[in-house]
């Protein structure tokens, strides 16, 4: 996905995902290494939708990073709670004290799917 033209290189990212084939999680988690933000979060979007546990990790060390745009936050706290994984609880309940509510709201969600105990904003 090192496509010389970006759209082609994004495109491709979302077709991955689309094929939900687990074969395609090495390319999706180098191509969060992007400095496109709109290539990191379709890759991101594509991990959740494969829905691969090989992605947890670096999809957490995304989010961990704070000067990620809102959107790619967004896109790797979707896929986080789609792929379902108890690993990835503590940084989601991190991510739910964000002052952004959109962020917030798409954690709870995350939390929810994996099964959370706790970490809730009401």
């Amino acid at each position: 996905m090192d496509h010389k033209n970006h759209r082609v290189a994004s495109a491709a990212a979302y077709a991955l995902g689309e094929t939900r084939d687990t074969e395609a999680v090495h390319a999706l988690i180098l191509a969060l290494e992007s400095d496109r933000d709109h290539m990191r979060r379709i890759a991101a979007h594509a991990m959740g939708k494969i829905g691969d546990r090989r992605a947890v990790m670096p999809l957490i060390e995304v989010l961990s990073n704070e000067t990620q745009p809102l959107a790619v936050q967004v896109a790797v706290t979707m896929s986080l709670g789609r792929i379902g994984d108890p690993e990835a609880e503590p940084i989601l309940a991190q991510i739910n004290n964000s002052s952004q509510s959109w962020l917030q709201q798409t954690a709870n969600v995350a939390l929810l799917k994996i099964g959370a105990k706790q970490g809730f904003k009401v």
